[in-house]
């Protein structure tokens, strides 16, 4: 969380674990309660901020109130609007998390100059954003940009959303790290090589680690999820034929250039002529900020929308 200015300084930031086996109650309260603490050591008093903008997993119902279905904690149906207007006596407006961290990107970001953009965050799982004509782009009920939902592999591997093949499962942080702690399980069980990967708490640092070493199993592993976000990208570009499309979160920081090297050359191999030719691919340099700045971005967008 972070407290910025009209201008998208970020004037303070603090972070915090997501707490594990906790209901979704005691995880706001805890929110709730950093939020309190980081105003005070900021010397900042809560009737001061113009609004607040908060980016949560998962879909939404389209008035933004209840958080319909966020698979990676396995939330169903959070009032989660309810929850913090009562807390907070300020203006106060959601968003999924990776729609404001593309609008971050567009607003304040790789995208200021650009009409139309995707935005695709790998984390825990794969998120995505959409802007269109330089607006946030949510769709009919407000679940538009769950691009780690696509369905790559027919049949493929099981997703936490329940259903099978989505990129999600094939490409997002958490499934590239169990599939490579499960091949060295059989190959490596009771060496370095697994206890080093095992023990290493940053899972993006764990496999660019395993992919440096050069290990076989760990790289293949890893270009056959880089091919999938390739293939992925291609989808998106022929649907949407858009100018920019951005990857962040905590692989593409790792990875950088070497996951926009192999998504570009799937990209070349297999979209349609006309569609990516001018697309600029890129990873953003806004790093663990984009979700900060597009909550801020959405509160200036509210509050002037409004005036």
């Amino acid at each position: 969380m972070g407290i910025v200015d009209p201008d998208g300084q970020i004037l303070t930031r603090y972070m915090l674990l997501t707490p594990g086996n906790k209901t979704w109650m005691e995880i706001m309260d805890q929110i709730h309660a950093s939020f309190i603490d980081m105003l005070k050591q900021s010397d900042i008093a809560i009737n001061e901020l113009k609004g607040i903008g908060i980016g949560c997993p998962g879909t939404f119902d389209s008035k933004r109130e209840t958080i319909s279905f966020a698979p990676n904690l396995n939330w169903k149906n959070i009032p989660i609007k309810s929850y913090f207007t009562q807390k907070f006596p300020v203006p106060i407006w959601f968003e999924n998390d990776t729609n404001l961290s593309t609008l971050g990107v567009a607003t304040f970001g790789e995208g200021r100059n650009s009409d139309s953009i995707i935005g695709i965050f790998i984390g825990t799982g794969i998120g995505g954003g959409l802007i269109i004509d330089k607006k946030l782009y949510t769709g009919n009920t407000g679940g538009a940009g769950e691009i780690g939902h696509m369905v790559i592999i027919e049949n493929g591997p099981q997703c936490q959303c329940g259903n099978r093949g989505c990129l999600e499962a094939i490409a997002s942080t958490s499934a590239i790290h169990q599939k490579i702690y499960r091949s060295y399980l059989r190959q490596y069980e009771g060496s370095g090589i697994l206890n080093k990967f095992k023990e290493n708490p940053n899972k993006s640092d764990a496999i660019k680690t395993a992919f440096s070493s050069g290990e076989p199993a760990a790289v293949a592993i890893i270009n056959e999820a880089f091919y999938s976000l390739g293939i992925g990208t291609v989808s998106l570009i022929n649907l949407v034929n858009p100018e920019l499309i951005v990857f962040g979160g905590g692989l593409a920081e790792s990875f950088g250039d070497i996951i926009i090297k192999s998504v570009k050359q799937t990209v070349e191999q297999r979209a349609m002529p006309g569609t990516y030719e001018n697309v600029r691919i890129t990873c953003t340099a806004l790093g663990e900020d984009a979700p900060i700045l597009g909550a801020a971005a959405l509160v200036k967008m509210k509050l002037e929308n409004d005036d």
